[in-house]
């Protein structure tokens, strides 16, 4: 596997990104070793609210509370989602019946009982699509595995 070439545009200091004020996150993440298109890149969207997440997307979450975030209904063998807590609340990847997510050794009870829990700033998760489940590619922090 490749390392992953962050670009991020802040209107914050980078290192104090979502801390007092509004701040948006934007940019893209690029696996070198893609030649483009098939989800080479990650379209990055601030989330300030609930929302059910879209394949090939990344996800700011900024915001004081906690976020609950629903993993997509479909996707299909090789898309990508990446979350990344920018704010104080942190969020929670909720799935829908039948999925699973695979982090590690760690794997997620069946269904929508299952999730996986950020709390601090800076935490992060990339995920693939690898029917049927959602594998961990990248992680940063102590993320809770339910």
């Amino acid at each position: 596997m490749s390392d992953i070439i962050a670009t991020i545009n802040s209107t914050d200091d980078p290192l104090n990104a979502g801390v007092g004020g509004d701040s948006s996150l934007t940019g893209t993440i690029t696996d070198p070793s893609e030649s483009g298109g098939g989800g080479a890149d990650l379209e990055w969207t601030t989330v300030t609210s609930s929302a059910t997440l879209t394949p090939n997307r990344a996800y700011a979450v900024n915001a004081a509370s906690l976020i609950l975030l629903s993993l997509p209904n479909e996707a299909l063998s090789g898309q990508r989602l990446a979350v990344y807590n920018l704010g104080t609340g942190g969020w929670r990847l909720q799935q829908n019946s039948g999925q699973r997510i695979k982090i590690g050794d760690k794997m997620t009870t069946t269904g929508q009982t299952g999730r996986v829990d950020a709390i601090a700033t800076g935490d992060y998760l990339e995920l693939v699509f690898l029917p049927p489940l959602w594998v961990c590619t990248d992680i940063i922090g102590n993320l809770e595995v339910v």
